[in-house]
């Protein structure tokens, strides 16, 4: 009798450390499982550095950040805002540094201008304000900053 309750104790103990693994190995697995659905990158707020240019036919962009492929395009300035545009960078994405645009024409010392992120409409190239948007930044605002071209020394 001894012996068939010595036998019943191992049993029940052994399905009792079953249940503990297996239910230890489910909660380690529920906490460590990957998402099936693949997430995209963060993506970064656009932003933009330009500062005041010498008189040249270039205009150079320090740091810009495009949060989906683009370009980004040089305007008149019209009474302090953004006209017609003038000229736009090769299709970009991501993080620039020292990103050059090129002017067929020498900008005049003085004179003030913006540059802007649009962003590319799948075609890859520029049909602002056709096809392609600007990009905004958190605030709802399009990215764009004024710069002076500085007068010859």
């Amino acid at each position: 009798m001894n012996h068939m309750k010595y036998r019943t104790f191992l049993i029940i103990l052994t399905a009792v450390i079953v249940v503990l693994l297996v239910s230890v190995g489910f909660v380690y697995q529920k906490q460590n499982k990957q998402s099936p659905i693949p997430l995209a990158p963060p993506v970064q707020n656009p932003e933009l550095v330009v500062r005041d240019q010498p008189v040249t036919n270039d205009v150079l962009i320090e740091h810009a950040i495009l949060s989906k492929p683009g370009f980004i395009a040089l305007h008149t300035d019209v009474e302090g805002k953004p006209g017609d545009m003038v000229a736009h960078s090769d299709l970009l994405d991501g993080t620039q540094t020292y990103v050059i645009i090129r002017v067929s024409k020498t900008l005049p010392g003085g004179s003030s201008w913006h540059v802007m992120i649009q962003s590319d409409d799948g075609e890859g190239k520029d049909t602002f304000p056709v096809g392609d948007s600007l990009q905004l930044d958190t605030s709802r605002q399009p990215v764009a900053r004024k710069f002076t071209v500085t007068a010859s020394p």
